[in-house]
């Protein structure tokens, strides 16, 4: 009976088709028209219901499947699973019924299209503005193409909110509608398990509606289709559906089809094309089931970064890596709407910052007027307050020099830096003058050019280039003081050394002559005789062996093409040229017992000439830059080398072999000296305004580093003088002379293996063994590397689990390693020999500091918020405190009874015993180092720039300060004589202070960068480490006068 209904109504045919059949003119009421689409189980027809006068839109079953078994159950189920969703954005059932056997059902009649055929359309066009959309309106006139092909561009005033904004913004609202309708069915226990475009219909009204639940199945319904059927669109089918057959369909696998429908709708494209006509069904697959689709960053519209990145995690490989619900997937699109960081992509907080500007310009202009007024007025208020401090300081200077002139130097120096040179100069003089670091010799007239010593040290004389010549006795008196006359007056001295009894210089001026001028000692008056006249010729320099001097061209001269020595005969100027280019030469130097000459080429080549036979003995290239002026030692067996790229060297000139590299300054060099016995060596700079000394016997063909380093000088360094092994004369091109006195500080070891990366260390109380870490992106890492200081050795490398340290100690005798791990643990090594015994867990998290009592039996360790000591060798905690504000210095006293714990946030530091605070010292502090010296007489703070407060921790005693530093102290030691002691700070500079006194006794610099601990040995010797790779060691006792100034204000 059901067959023969079915042919009655025209829908059972021999070769059931969809091409060839013809639909019936009535089903029950409806009156059918043209159809409107098909899909995967029915056809739709558009269809006109008589009783309410409307077009509705009705399906039945495609005439192709009517014969399959499971067509009309499936078609029931449709019905009866769409009549139960009543969702804004899924289509719903009007009504129902059966005609001669033939199922329908009706649906509303709606005006627009498929987002297919919308996509096909948008792909295609060639309407648009553009090949491609931009806006939300270009869809908006696809679906309303039929019926308002004559409309306007201006029909956008009463545009859907759908479709507004741009192309991105209208995609994304779709996606939203659609999750929701999605999520909804979900709820309801529903699964479409067909997504696809052709199942989402768009009205011109602004709606994305979801369709055609043919293939939908409820969570807990049995199945209608046989294990392993694959159903469902194979372009938009999820990869789990062809990695396991059979798998039941999730829900997962709908928001899977939604992200290849919206990926699709983005760019206009399918995200799994088929390659050809005749790719096959496996290759499709295979491309489907390894996530092979074309990213949308390669599209050709404009899509944002966030857009892309939840369309992909839609379609993501695995259902763990897809979003877990619908609705999520519909929040995310909507931060993308709103600009805000979405799930898939967090940003961080300077991309939240940016957007948040770009989303709300007003209140950003508005806070970032607010900022740059507020910091402004920071700046302002801070430049006040150091004009204060600077006001403040220099009175202080100025009432020291009255009262206590050796104090002076501290405060005028931190006065300098706060105001300008002007305001304090005269009184930065004077209290240069009265400090123990360097004596003020003289300040003349003009700049210095040239200063030399006789023989015996016994008379010293300067010459300045405004015509002045000084004269002084070993004493640093003056003898006499002369000024050249007419026309020597303003001119240039190339050359100043002693002949025979007396000085010599030679002067050129301006008119173009040369004289010689002869000063016999103690005489007062200097002889003169004209040798020459050197019209468009510069002299280059004298020999003081047989007073052959160099000529350099100028003027129209210049057009010479060399170099060209002079020298008299028979009282007639005799000139010969040397091959060497005119404009080539910048140094000269000549033999001190031979007729030999060495030349500083631009190019850093040297050119060593015989003046006799002018012959070239040598030639070599010594360094990249400029040479300037180069010096012979007192034998004439080696040749100084200054040059402009901030190095110098030393050279065998005959073997034409570097003995050393100097590397000290941080300007180019211009000038080098020996000393009397050729075993010091002075280089000096106009642009660092420092002299670096050298020990000449350490030269040995490898990188040299300075025994000490004198200034910065007020101006740049012109010339240095050896007086004996101890002091050293510098001049500077502001006319300044000052006296040094040097001490012999020698680097006794550099730390093998030892880099800048290795920044905390720590050393044994007796001085003997160091432990290093090295800091890498805020983190201390290993291995620790455990050295003899004495000998700079490595004895053994320290590995942790997670290889990430946070503090360490050794114990007095260097026997015993405490090391705190990134992981709050704690570890125990014995040292002779390394083995590890111990490790404790219960330790403070974040450790900020370890101590080891004197006797080594106790470990205080102390993190941000507790406190707690353990006792050795039971490896057990012998008490604990909660401490309320983080900790950075812990200390022992001598005796081991107290505990010193420093708190910076609120300036304080205490006196503990067991726990209990037994004495509060206060102070107004603002650095998280602090010392305590023993006996328990003076803690000393680290505070503002360089300054030191040491408070006293006796009752009824002020602070005071040690002023000195430049910048941040690191490290400070109290020796064991009670009196002195030592501090090191960033800059690599180390002072020595009387502390009854209050009077800095000596400043060393050195190291060329940080010094972050220092320690007594043997009571005899002072080592210092730093993050140059040094270990220096040097005598302190006795206690002498500084060598080095080294805290000139730049």
């Amino acid at each position: 009976m059901r067959l023969e209904a079915l042919k009655e109504v025209g829908l059972l045919e021999q070769k059931p088709s969809i091409g060839d059949w013809s639909p019936p003119s009535h089903l029950g009421e409806f009156e059918l028209g043209n159809p409107l689409g098909h899909g995967g189980m029915g056809m739709v027809y558009e269809a006109w219901q008589p009783s309410l006068r409307r077009r509705v839109a009705l399906k039945i079953i495609r005439p192709d499947l009517r014969i399959r078994p499971h067509a009309g159950p499936r078609f029931r189920r449709e019905i009866e699973t769409v009549a139960r969703l009543q969702h804004p954005n899924i289509l719903p059932i009007y009504s129902w019924g059966e005609h001669q056997g033939v199922a329908y059902f009706v649906m509303e009649r709606l005006n627009g299209c498929t987002l297919a055929e919308a996509i096909r359309r948008l792909a295609g066009s060639s309407t648009l503005p553009t090949s491609l959309p931009t806006r939300g309106l270009d869809l908006y006139r696809i679906l309303g193409e039929e019926g308002r092909r004559n409309e306007s561009p201006e029909m956008a005033s009463g545009l859907p909110a759908l479709f507004e904004g741009n192309w991105e913004a209208c995609c994304v609202r779709i996606g939203m509608q659609v999750a929701q309708a999605i999520h909804y069915a979900h709820q309801q226990g529903v699964m479409h398990r067909d997504l696809k475009p052709s199942n989402l219909f768009l009205t011109q009204d602004g709606r994305a509606l979801l369709f055609d639940f043919g293939l939908a199945s409820e969570e807990g319904a049995a199945e209608l289709t046989a294990s392993g059927t694959l159903l469902g669109s194979l372009p938009y089918m999820a990869p789990e559906h062809f990695r396991e057959p059979g798998a039941t369909h999730s829900r997962a696998m709908d928001i899977y089809g939604l992200g290849v429908t919206l990926y699709e709708l983005m760019c206009l494209e399918a995200a799994f094309p088929s390659r050809s006509a005749a790719a096959s069904r496996g290759d499709w697959m295979q491309r489907i089931v390894n996530g092979q689709f074309p990213s949308l960053k390669s599209s050709r519209l404009p899509l944002s970064e966030d857009a892309i990145v939840v369309c992909e995690k839609a379609m993501a490989l695995y259902p763990k890596d897809r979003y877990a619900t619908a609705r999520d997937l519909a929040e995310d699109l909507g931060r993308v709407l709103r600009r805000e960081p979405t799930v898939a992509r967090p940003l961080s907080r300077l991309r939240l910052t940016g957007r948040w500007v770009r989303n709300h310009p007003g209140w950003a202009s508005s806070l970032g007027i607010f900022l740059m007024a507020a910091i402004l007025l920071f700046f302002l208020q801070a430049k006040a307050l150091r004009r204060s401090e600077g006001l403040r300081f220099l009175a202080e200077a100025r009432e020291a020099l009255l009262s206590r002139p050796e104090d002076a130097l501290g405060h005028a120096l931190q006065a300098a830096k706060r105001l300008q040179a002007e305001q304090v100069g005269d009184t930065l003089l004077a209290a240069l003058e009265h400090s123990h670091n360097r004596r003020f010799i003289e300040n003349l007239n003009g700049p210095v050019d040239n200063i030399a010593r006789s023989p015996d040290g016994a008379w010293i004389c300067a010459v300045a280039r405004s015509g002045e010549s000084y004269l002084w006795d070993r004493e640093f008196q003056l003898v006499s003081y002369s000024k050249a006359p007419e026309p020597v007056h303003f001119a240039i001295p190339s050359s100043l050394y002693w002949h025979e009894s007396g000085f010599r210089v030679n002067w050129t001026s301006l008119e173009g002559e040369l004289f010689q001028a002869q000063l016999a000692v103690p005489g007062t008056k200097w002889e003169f005789e004209s040798l020459a006249t050197v019209q468009d010729l510069l002299p280059l320099g004298v020999s003081p062996y047989d007073q052959k001097w160099i000529e350099q061209p100028r003027g129209p001269a210049a057009q010479a093409s060399s170099l060209s020595v002079a020298f008299l005969q028979g009282g007639v100027v005799i000139r010969k040229p040397l091959a060497v280019p005119h404009d080539s030469c910048l140094g000269v130097g000549f033999h001190p017992a031979r007729p030999v000459v060495a030349l500083g080429g631009r190019d850093g080549k040297v050119d060593i000439w015989d003046l006799e036979k002018l012959q070239r003995l040598n030639q070599f290239q010594a360094h990249s830059q400029g040479i300037w002026g180069l010096s012979f030692s007192p034998d004439g067996s080696l040749l100084a080398l200054p040059c402009e790229d901030a190095s110098a060297s030393i050279w065998d000139w005959k073997q034409q072999k570097i003995l050393a590299r100097l590397e000290g300054h941080r300007g180019g060099v211009f000038g080098v000296r020996f000393d009397a016995q050729g075993r010091r060596l002075a280089s000096f700079s106009e642009e660092d305004r420092t002299v670096c000394l050298w020990k000449v016997e350490d030269a040995r063909g490898s990188s040299l580093q300075p025994f000490a380093v004198l200034g910065p000088h007020p101006s740049g360094v012109r010339d240095a003088l050896f007086l004996d092994q101890s002091t050293l004369l510098t001049v500077t091109d502001l006319g300044q002379i000052f006296h040094w006195s040097i001490q012999t500080y020698v680097p006794r070891v550099a730390m093998e293996h030892y880099d800048s990366r290795e920044r905390k260390a720590a050393v044994s109380g007796d001085g003997r063994m160091v432990a290093t870490l090295r800091a890498f992106d805020f983190q201390f890492t290993g291995p620790l590397i455990l050295r003899s200081v004495e000998s700079g050795d490595e004895i053994h490398r320290l590995y942790s689990e997670d290889d990430i340290f946070r503090e360490m100690a050794l114990d007095f005798h260097g026997e015993t390693l405490a090391v705190a791990l990134g992981d709050s643990s704690l570890e125990i090594w014995q040292l002779q020999p390394v083995q590890k015994i111990g490790r404790l867990s219960s330790t403070p998290k974040q450790t900020l500091a370890l101590a080891w009592s004197p006797g080594g039996k106790r470990l205080a360790t102390v993190g941000k918020s507790q406190l707690e000591v353990f006792s050795f060798p039971e490896f057990k905690s012998a008490w604990k405190q909660q401490v309320s504000t983080p900790v950075y210095a812990l200390q022992w006293s001598q005796d081991g009874k107290h505990l010193y714990l420093v708190n910076p946030i609120r300036q304080q530091a205490f006196l503990a015993f067991d726990g209990k605070p037994v004495a509060e010292l206060g102070a107004s502090f603002e650095s998280s180092r602090a010392w305590i010296s023993p006996h328990e007489k003076w803690a000393i703070h680290a505070i503002r720039d360089g300054v030191l407060r040491v408070q006293p921790l006796t009752a009824n005693q002020e602070s005071w300060d040690l002023l000195g530093h430049e910048t941040e102290a690191l490290d400070f030691l109290f020796f064991s004589d009670g009196v002195h002691a030592a501090s090191a700070s960033r800059d690599g500079t180390i002072r020595i202070w009387d502390m009854e006194t209050r009077r800095c006794k000596l400043v060393d610099s050195g190291h060329r960068a940080a010094v972050f601990a220092i320690v007594e040995h043997e009571g005899r010797f002072l080592r210092s480490l730093s993050t140059d790779g040094w270990i220096r060691t040097w005598p302190v006792d006795p206690i002498q006068e500084c060598h080095r100034l080294g805290l000139w204000p730049n």
